[in-house]
């Protein structure tokens, strides 16, 4: 029992040691031990961010879903830059921009994606109901001849300096087919932090 003590104080001496070391290299180096938050917003921010689109044929409405979406890896990149003013963790002066395009496409999208795939139209939204918590942006899009079909919607940021690989927020739905324009597709996007 002795030896377990003498080993335990030993392993806590040698922590103690190793901390104060790292401690005192931080003090004297420059380098903060706790990031400061310069935004208001903490390093913890969750967002949450869902998605209504409704396809409407002839004035009729023909598809209508709800979900929850999710946020691109570009986009926390771009909210880990806007808490910490850090250039490095992505251009200061495109995070500048809005987030008020609203795309459509076809395909596998994930968190990595930049842009949508087979994205075939991209529309200007309107920003609205900005609180501290959250804004929407709404948009309606006008298919193309077609045919298209579409299972996927983003929400990027403003069509300019990125070369429309801009994706912030994006979430997919049942997938529609034989999209033409006759069709009026209407998308609303809500994100809130908390």
């Amino acid at each position: 029992m002795k030896r377990k003590t003498e080993c335990l104080i030993l392993a806590l001496s040698m922590t103690i040691i190793l901390l104060s070391s790292y401690i005192f290299y931080c003090l004297t180096a420059g380098i903060p031990l706790v990031e400061k938050d310069t935004s208001g917003l903490s390093a913890s921010t969750h967002f949450e961010v869902h998605m209504t689109i409704k396809f409407w044929k002839d004035g009729k409405l023909v598809f209508q879903q709800y979900h929850a979406g999710f946020k691109t890896n570009l986009g926390m990149n771009v909210t880990f830059a806007k808490e910490t003013g850090n250039a490095t963790l992505y251009n200061m002066t495109q995070y500048n921009l809005n987030t008020t395009f609203v795309s459509i496409g076809n395909g596998t999208v994930g968190v990595a994606s930049t842009i949508l795939p087979n994205e075939w139209a991209k529309v200007a939204g309107v920003q609205h109901d900005g609180t501290f918590a959250g804004y929407n942006v709404t948009a309606t899009i006008t298919p193309p001849v077609g045919p298209n079909w579409a299972d996927c919607i983003g929400l990027n940021y403003e069509n300019v300096g990125l070369g429309y690989h801009d994706l912030i927020y994006y979430d997919t739905f049942s997938t529609v087919t034989g999209i033409d324009n006759s069709f009026v597709i209407t998308v609303e996007f809500g994100i809130t932090g908390s």
